[in-house]
């Protein structure tokens, strides 16, 4: 029954593929792979099969395929970003977040009521927005095979709301993710992570290169819940990830790194060689002695870094200089980062907004 197609489609496979593809758009939003939709979608598919004779030969995943394309085309939108080497560029095709979070509020019975329930207790407006959650990991499939660069290795981005409850948040219901990108293409493309990451933050909250103009921070997200429409507003709460995530996001050097711990000022790596009192080392039990680095220093360490990069390329500063003021302060100087992004930073909550998975 669900063999594959062979040949060109006739017309009549054609018809019939159309409406299975119907069917599966339907059948997609069932809530969960519960037995229950499990059963609802095989009574459907078999509905399809029976009653046309057409549509017997024909690939069941191919009809998948398509459905999940189709649905997916109402929210995608697409980012070139230009390689490293300077050789060619890579597309992007993501889900417009705020397009994704109406689709599925309005498309989802157990989504609709999670909000239903959140906007009673507490509104989003623009006076009191809702706090936004990010959270980003990498994700292995597997490599079977043991490729030397295991290609099946992603970086997945998710969003949720604070607003939805402690017990909405450890579920799976509560979060919704517009974004993956292979990670082996992340190491090519200039800026890496921080500049997809700057650009998918730019659509989710200032609505730049949106599908239809909405932004958590601008004018609102719309959602229908339950026959009523509202303008969800909301603010950045939360940048949530391990440490290689923040490392990736913050073009941070990373725990080995002279400078180890991204929120403190004054943490030096063990064996630093550094004995100045207004420093200490991370083996430090004195967590008193920990200061915590502040959100000005923070951003002006960062563009005195990109002003003498400038420099640098200018033929007015020494590489080696520059490579040591980047090593003194912890971070690799992005023009195209989500650091540099002067705009954007009025959204970050940096560095209070980073928290460790």
């Amino acid at each position: 029954m669900f063999a594959g197609s062979r040949g060109p489609l006739t017309k009549r496979q054609k018809v019939a593929g159309d409406k299975l593809i119907r069917v599966l758009q339907t059948l997609v939003h069932s809530n969960g792979v519960s037995r229950v939709a499990m059963r609802n979608i095989i009574a459907g598919l078999r509905d399809v099969y029976l009653d046309d004779p057409d549509a017997s030969n024909l690939s069941i995943r191919y009809f998948v395929d398509r459905a999940a394309r189709d649905i997916f085309s109402e929210v995608s939108i697409r980012q070139e970003f230009e390689y490293e080497s300077g050789n060619g560029s890579f597309t992007l095709h993501f889900a417009d977040p705020n397009a994704l979070l109406f689709k599925l509020a309005s498309e989802t019975k157990s989504l609709r009521d999670l909000y239903a329930d959140a906007w009673r207790r507490k509104p989003a407006t623009r006076e009191a927005p809702w706090n936004l959650v990010v959270a980003f990991d990498e994700l292995t499939a597997g490599n079977t095979l043991r490729l030397a660069v295991n290609q099946r290795k992603v970086m997945r981005v998710y969003f949720t709301f604070l607003e939805l409850g402690p017990a909405a948040l450890c579920s799976v219901n509560a979060w919704v993710g517009p974004l993956a990108i292979r990670c082996c293409e992340l190491k090519q493309i200039q800026g890496g992570f921080s500049v997809v990451m700057r650009r998918h933050l730019r659509c989710h909250l200032l609505a730049d290169n949106s599908k239809d103009g909405s932004g958590l921070r601008t004018s609102g997200v719309p959602l229908r819940i339950h026959d009523q429409d509202y303008l969800l507003y909301a603010r950045l709460a939360v940048l949530m990830s391990d440490g290689e995530g923040h490392q990736l996001l913050l073009d941070w050097k990373g725990a080995s790194s002279l400078r180890p711990y991204v929120l403190c000022s004054d943490v030096l790596k063990k064996q630093s060689g550094i004995t100045d009192d207004d420093f200490v080392e991370i083996s430090c039990d004195d967590t008193a002695r920990f200061k915590r680095v502040s959100r000005k220093c923070l951003f002006d360490d960062y563009d005195s870094r990109l002003a003498t990069k400038e420099r640098v390329a200018a033929g007015r500063v020494g590489v080696t200089r520059f490579t040591n003021l980047e090593k003194t302060l912890g971070y690799n100087a992005n023009a195209n980062g989500i650091l540099a992004d002067v705009e954007l930073r009025d959204e970050l909550e940096l560095p209070d907004g980073l928290t460790c998975d």
